[in-house]
Formats: structure tokens, sequence, C-alpha cells
């Protein structure tokens, strides 16, 4: 079984290691890893396409618009630091 592909994309190093330290062969493959969407290819060459983005809200509208245009299979998981969005 192959595992699930994950681009992970957050400003928090210590979120992304610890996501990855969770995620990453157990089932699931970080195939991407960045602190903003300017940092990722967003057509996927040189690497698999995902089919999980899990990324921050601090991005911006705008790079959740970019990702999902470009990687329109892909689900996406937005983490928030308020509950005003």
């Amino acid at each position: 079984m192959d595992n699930t592909v994950i681009w992970l994309i957050d400003a928090h190093p210590l979120l992304r290691s610890g996501l990855r330290a969770q995620l990453d062969g157990k089932g699931f493959e970080i195939a991407a890893e960045a602190s903003n969407v300017s940092e990722i290819t967003l057509d996927g060459s040189g690497g698999p396409q995902p089919q999980i983005i899990i990324m921050d809200f601090a991005q911006g509208p705008e790079a959740v618009t970019a990702l999902k245009s470009a990687q329109p299979q892909a689900r996406t998981v937005i983490f928030a630091d308020s509950a005003e969005l």
C-alpha cells in the first residue's frame, strides 16, 4: 500500500518537526516541507504530488488559493491561532 503524500507548510520549525515525527513513515510520506508557500514549487515538480497539504493560516488566504489552484487534488488542513477567520 502506498503512503499518503503530505506537504507541510508552517512558519514554526518545531511544529513541522513534531508533525514529521508523528506522521512520516507511519502510512504518510512528507514529500515537501517549507516555512512559507514561496519555498514550495507549487506544481510539485521534483517530487510526488501531495494528497494532503498541512499549512498555517498565517500564510494568508492568497496562499491557500494558490495551493488549491496548483494542487486541486490535495485536501488541505489549515491550522489557525485565532478563531476569527
